[in-house]
């Protein structure tokens, strides 16, 4: 699988750690939902990932784009709001 686009479902939950299995994925959209919880490490496992869309969704305070996954994907665009950090330059944040 290459692309999961859940974007705007009202989906509730944490994102499951296996998310990290799935290594042929280039495109996760999960933005606009109400996940909650921490953003999984195990995404700077996925070394085709090209884009992840995380704006507008309940993660926990604190909550952080894992290192691994901007340097392990150097082309890799991660969208996110301003509640969540990111530790390298591959995030944009967008308006919510």
């Amino acid at each position: 699988m290459q692309v999961i686009d859940l974007e705007n479902n009202a989906f509730t939950g944490a994102i499951s750690i296996n998310v990290g299995q799935m290594v042929g994925l280039a495109t996760l959209r999960l933005a606009g939902n109400d996940f909650t919880g921490a953003i999984p490490a195990q995404l700077g496992n996925l070394d085709n990932l090209r884009l992840v869309t995380l704006e507008g969704n309940n993660f926990d305070a604190g909550s952080f784009v894992p290192e691994a996954v901007c340097i392990r994907n150097p082309f890799i665009v991660v969208t996110i709001d301003t509640s969540i950090s990111c530790p390298g330059r591959c995030c944009t944040v967008v308006a919510v």
